[in-house]
């Protein structure tokens, strides 16, 4: 197992890619770092912090000062949690990931989440965000250009306002968005195999 620590504007976090020995493959990416660096700057004391989608602790672990909730589907991200928060003994212990089977109950001020590659998923998310962002909350949404997935700039137009676009950096990308009215009740996506994409009711799996 081989290690690397991930400095950002609030500190560092000790990480590693569980099962991985090659020190060129760290447990994130330029997107993390972006993403990381806006909600320290974006996030008060006291918020409803949630995590979508991280990859292997990178969010969860250094947003641990705020206890963020992190949902994902990846059975990766429960054990990168459990391998990296040990090495990390000086930062709260990350709750218990929640699953899409049983996800997260909102409002929340502050949501951080990676964009996956596929846009019919990207769409349902956007959706569900839509549900359980508070009223005043923001969505940081991020991820490196090249695994950002065609259309991506309209599926965020048809789900919810923009307020930001950040400057791009290491080929990263991060926009700022705020709630918007687009729901998944009568999501005209819903027939191409996404019925019953209700939280709760469905497990939501992107394609690896």
């Amino acid at each position: 197992m081989t290690t690397a620590t991930l400095e950002f504007s609030a500190g560092q976090r000790v990480l590693c890619r569980p099962g991985v020995s090659d020190p060129n493959l760290r447990a994130w990416d330029a997107a993390d770092e972006l993403l990381l660096d806006e909600a320290i700057r974006r996030v008060h004391a006291g918020d409803r912090v949630l995590v979508v989608d991280d990859q292997f602790g990178a969010l969860t672990l250094g947003l641990s000062d705020y206890a963020p909730v992190s949902v994902a589907d990846s059975a990766v991200l429960e054990g990168a949690l459990s391998t990296n928060a040990p090495l990390n003994p000086g930062i709260p212990s990350p709750a218990q990931l929640a699953s899409w089977l049983n996800p997260p109950q909102g409002p929340f001020d502050l949501i951080v989440m990676r964009v996956p590659r596929q846009s019919e998923y990207l769409a349902w998310l956007l959706r569900w965000v839509n549900s359980a962002l508070a009223g005043n909350g923001c969505l940081l949404a991020g991820g490196m250009i090249k695994h950002l997935p065609d259309r991506s700039v309209d599926v965020f137009a048809e789900a919810m306002p923009t307020e930001a676009v950040l400057p791009a950096r290491k080929k990263a990308r991060v926009v700022v968005c705020r709630r918007g009215e687009a729901s998944l009740a009568g999501w005209s996506g819903l027939w191409k195999g996404y019925s019953g994409m209700l939280p709760g009711t469905w497990h939501p799996r992107a394609p690896c």
